[in-house]
């Protein structure tokens, strides 16, 4: 009994294959992509279904063998160090002196100027 429970324990839990398929969906390289499609498609046990919108398949029923060597190709070929979101610092500039007020503060700075004019 103990011998078969171990024999189906599996090495990559379904949190690791899900943020794999997510790696997997930032890979616009279309060679990286068919690396893992030969993969899939080697996997006897699994069955896949592909259409204009692309190849699906189960993750959960790909082996560890397999989920390994689509990792390796993944880390190989990613680069997780850049950002998809960009920012850029604007340092506030002192030409205009209303900046950094509330429209309130603002409000009361124009009526008071009009008075003055």
């Amino acid at each position: 009994m103990e011998s078969n429970n171990n024999e189906k324990k599996r090495k990559y839990d379904s949190k690791y294959r899900k943020k794999l398929v997510e790696k997997i969906n930032k890979i616009k390289d279309k060679i990286i992509l068919m690396e893992i499609y030969d993969i899939i498609k080697n996997n006897n046990n699994i069955k896949f279904s592909k259409n204009k919108n692309g190849v699906f398949f189960d993750m959960n029923k790909l082996s560890d063998d397999n989920i390994k060597n689509v990792t390796k190709i993944v880390d190989d070929n990613i680069d997780l160090t850049t950002s998809e979101i960009k920012f850029s610092y604007i340092p506030y500039s002192n030409t205009n002196e209303d900046e950094g007020l509330s429209n309130k503060e603002k409000n009361i700075l124009k009526k008071c100027k009009n008075i003055n004019l």
